[in-house]
């Protein structure tokens, strides 16, 4: 487990699952070994798991808390039960299986062993603690007799959602508090990843508090996994969208930071360490370049963590405190000063303070956020915040087709360029840092701070239509995909990001619905006198599946940057205005350019309508770049273009171009000039021409040329084009037995040597 989790072959998830169920395996043995030893039937025994080990949460280095419990006559298994625990903890010189914790039993470490079902049922219902309930909520049967543990949680539940709001919220803030101030009192406060501010410990008391005030009324929030239960409460909208998401990615990153901590030390380990260099090795081992970039992270999703916690918890429930105020309010001034005046008008003060707090937690690790908030019809309002790139827009949109989304209204706003020295000159008002722990030096600001507050953002707001029903946990696999084809991005592997997608859209469709092959106008209006800084693209055309993502697919293989869009789909039609410039940030003005920007986005985007056609989706996309690149290079290509446009060419091409690269490279691109003239006739290629008509070709084209070195050269040109034409024919399964295509081939190699005998 330890190796799959350091090679990153399995995710956290996987790992405290698979940590969790080795250790019920090992009570399970254990439990057997023990009735063997103390001859003791089992039956009616069972052994509950609590705290992490019952959330499915384990650590590498973790106690485990079990409780254990009898259908009756729990006297009868005392020793089997003394002897279980010795099992687990005896040390050998391979060392011992868990510590382990019986204090959650009921009377702790003065109540007896094993408690039978009644009492322990009339010890909740009666003398139970809030706290002891709210540890309640994590109890999982791992071994014994499940059902006696089954019924006996069954039964529970009625006992634990009963208290009133405020008492629950009172004794969780109660216990934390506690836990904080122990942990100042050691010198601990600042760096410990289970216990302190914005910790693990936040995420859970905030899930586990939600799920005792509203699991009464909805059972179907209740859950002993901390991430599943988040997912529960956002589905029910107990949380926002990016409170859920901030909770999700803090837990995830605090666990992780967990879990390295425990296996370089092998011991419980929570505090991050205070000596540079181990902090720098720690920050490596968890992919960060540096302590002092691991630090930013950790301090940003130790803050973001603690402020949703206080909205909950603290002395104002749901306000957001003031000393998170003061990191809010400049990140705001910095968003509006960076968008549109436009921007203003489409969005409410409160929906761009939300758009502010997600553009804040942006970093190269985390390059996009989504928000997801479900509407009363049905649809999803979703907010994609990112960072900007070339043909990230092409994406976003690819995403949504591949989970069967239908774009029903967009919004797409786009951070203004700034220089640094402009953001090095606004004022800001002071932040305060949260105090590092004794010997730890405070968190050096970012060398490159400037520098990342000048990169360009994006603000994408989408109202889609899904053909099933969704849940949160969707959207964030949703943005985890996303992200990873932004790295590409980031890399410079535009094609290969693009490519990836292209594949996932073919096999979608393919799995979806049967492609229409229909090619529907597109009519394109360029504006360039509306706006000082963009060229303005007014598109409208039939609304088909997936038109967003092939439109903006085009622009971005044309080395389009699209800044703002807005898109709507009325009636069957849809209606997109563009504000796009060059890859410089600059308006399209040439004519020349603006003829084959006119020409490259509908070509490409009814290109892209049919690459589902295509054997290798990722290839097409490529090549056809090469290709286009090759035809607007051509001095006729304005003539060329009404064959190109034809829906038969264009299919064809797709499966042409989806061929090997080896064949792209070596003979497809080395053979352009005789593409075009096959691709102005692609309907002659279902025809096989015998071996006369063939000899009457050849023998024609050989008189056309002068005796000697011309004709040799037009012998080699007619063989080119054969091969190439019998090529194309199979490509497009015109030949469908391999046999026929190597007696075409042959019927080609015998004229040409006939002929080149005579010359």
């Amino acid at each position: 487990i330890g190796a799959c989790d350091s090679f990153g072959l399995i995710n956290l998830r996987a790992v405290t699952v698979q940590l969790s169920l080795l250790t019920d395996a090992m009570a399970q043995a254990c439990l057997a070994i023990a009735a063997e030893r103390t001859d003791t039937d089992p039956e009616g025994f069972c052994v509950l798991a609590m705290g992490k080990l019952g959330g499915e949460e384990l650590n590498y280095s973790s106690d485990i808390d079990l409780i254990f419990l009898a259908k009756e006559d729990s006297g009868r298994f005392w020793s089997l039960g003394q002897k279980l625990i010795r099992g687990l903890i005896h040390p050998t010189q391979s060392g011992f299986l868990y510590r382990v914790d019986m204090r959650l039993r009921p009377w702790g470490n003065s109540g007896p062993l094993v408690a039978t079902v009644d009492s322990h049922l009339d010890y909740l219902r009666n003398k139970a603690m809030l706290w002891e309930k709210q540890a309640m909520l994590k109890a999982r049967v791992i071994a014994g007799t499940f059902s006696v543990g089954q019924e006996f949680l069954k039964q529970a539940q009625q006992y634990l959602f009963n208290a009133p709001a405020d008492d629950i919220r009172e004794n969780v803030r109660g216990m934390k508090a506690k836990i904080e101030a122990n942990l100042e009192q050691k010198g601990k406060k600042w760096g410990e990843v289970k216990s302190g501010t914005g910790s693990i410990r936040d995420v859970e008391f905030v899930a586990q508090y939600l799920q005792m005030i509203h699991g009464g009324e909805n059972p179907q929030v209740r859950s002993f996994n901390t991430l599943d239960a988040l997912i529960r409460l956002a589905d029910f909208s107990h949380i926002h969208a990016d409170e859920y998401r901030i909770l999700t990615d803090g837990y995830i990153f605090l666990r992780k930071i967990e879990h390295q901590l425990q296996l370089l030390h092998n011991k419980q380990v929570h505090n991050l360490p205070t000596d540079p260099l181990e902090l720098d090795f720690l920050a490596l081992r968890l992919d960060y370049q540096s302590g002092e970039q691991f630090l930013d992270y950790y301090e940003k999703h130790r803050q973001e963590i603690r402020r949703v916690y206080e909205r909950y918890l603290g002395d104002n429930p749901r306000i957001i405190t003031d000393d998170s105020e003061e990191i809010v309010s400049p990140s705001l001034r910095r968003h509006l000063d960076r968008m549109d005046h436009e921007y203003s008008i489409s969005f409410d003060d409160e929906e761009i303070e939300h758009h502010a707090r997600l553009a804040e937690t942006l970093d190269d690790e985390n390059l996009a956020v989504v928000d997801a908030e479900l509407q009363e019809d049905g649809d999803w309002l979703v907010t994609i915040v990112a960072y900007d790139f070339l043909g990230e827009l092409s994406l976003i949109c690819g995403l949504f087709f591949v989970h069967e989304l239908d774009i029903v209204d967009v919004d797409v706003f786009t951070y203004e360029s700034v220089v640094l020295s402009s953001i090095a000159s606004t004022p800001e008002k002071k932040k305060s840092r949260p105090k590092p722990g004794r010997n730890v030096p405070p968190p050096r600001p970012s060398a490159n701070k400037n520098k990342e507050e000048s990169r360009k953002k994006i603000v994408d707001v989408f109202l889609v239509r899904p053909s099933h029903p969704l849940t949160q946990e969707t959207w964030f696999g949703y943005q985890q995909e996303l992200r990873d084809l932004l790295k590409m991005l980031q890399a410079g592997k535009q094609t290969e990001a693009q490519g990836t997608l292209a594949k996932r859209v073919a096999a979608q469709l393919r799995v979806t619905t049967a492609r229409d092959r229909t090619l529907y106008p597109v009519d394109i209006e360029i504006d360039n006198t509306r706006s000082e800084q963009f060229t303005i693209l007014s598109i409208s055309a039939p609304d088909t599946i997936g038109f967003l993502y092939e439109l903006a697919n085009a622009l971005a293989t044309s080395g389009v940057d699209i800044s703002r869009v807005h898109f709507k789909s009325l009636g069957g039609h849809a209606y997109d205005l563009l504000y796009v410039t060059d890859q410089q940030g600059r308006k399209i003005t040439d004519e020349k350019a603006l003829l084959e920007l006119r020409a490259a986005t509908v070509l490409t985007k009814q290109f892209t309508h049919l690459l589902p056609n295509s054997p290798n989706p990722e290839a097409a996309l490529t090549h056809f770049r090469e290709f286009m690149s090759q035809f607007f290079g051509r001095p006729d290509w304005i003539e060329e273009l009404s064959s190109l446009e034809r829906p038969e060419v264009l299919d064809a091409l797709a499966k042409l171009l989806g061929i090997s690269d080896f064949l792209w490279s070596d003979f497809l691109r080395m053979q352009h000039a005789n593409l075009f003239p096959v691709l102005r006739n692609v309907e002659d290629l279902a025809i096989r021409k015998n071996k006369e008509e063939l000899q009457g070709e050849l023998d024609r084209e050989l008189l056309s040329a002068a005796p000697g070195e011309p004709r040799v050269v037009a012998l080699n040109s007619w063989k080119d084009r054969q091969m190439f034409r019998t090529d194309m024919r199979h490509i497009l399964g015109h030949i469908p037995e391999f046999g026929q295509f190597s007696s075409e081939l042959s019927d080609g190699a015998e004229i040409v040597v006939e002929a080149a005998c005579r010359i």
